[in-house]
């Protein structure tokens, strides 16, 4: 996991949501953020951005997805997911296999990890 990716879900761990307002990091509610949680969010707020901004896109691809069919997924379609999922998640085969079914499975999800396989893509 990333570093943005750690501090969002410590944040969320204690019920602080991060979204953007354009090219501002809200937080809600604010005012339980600590002052060493507004440096950390200062320090890393280009990833932060950049990490917010890509699971927005991933969302709204998956929610256009939502009206496909099931298919089955192409051997690039699954060799990105499968770098995904041990580079950001570090899984294992067997949650590899279980997620590229559940892609296949599920039209609104496969178009979720594309944009997030992309997005990882690029960080490298």
């Amino acid at each position: 996991m990333n570093r943005a990716a750690a501090i969002l879900a410590t944040l969320a761990g204690r019920g602080i949501e991060l979204a953007l307002a354009g090219d501002q990091i809200q937080a809600r509610p604010g005012h339980r953020l600590t002052d060493d949680d507004a440096r950390l969010i200062r320090q890393h707020k280009r990833s932060l951005i950049h990490l917010l901004t890509t699971r927005a896109e991933a969302d709204e691809t998956g929610r256009h997805a939502a009206s496909e069919a099931p298919r089955e997924l192409t051997p690039k379609e699954k060799a990105d997911v499968a770098r995904l999922c041990r580079h950001e998640y570090q899984a294992k085969d067997e949650e590899i296999a279980d997620t590229i079914s559940e892609a296949e499975a599920n039209p609104a999800y496969r178009g979720y990890l594309a944009v997030l396989a992309k997005a990882a893509e690029g960080d490298q």
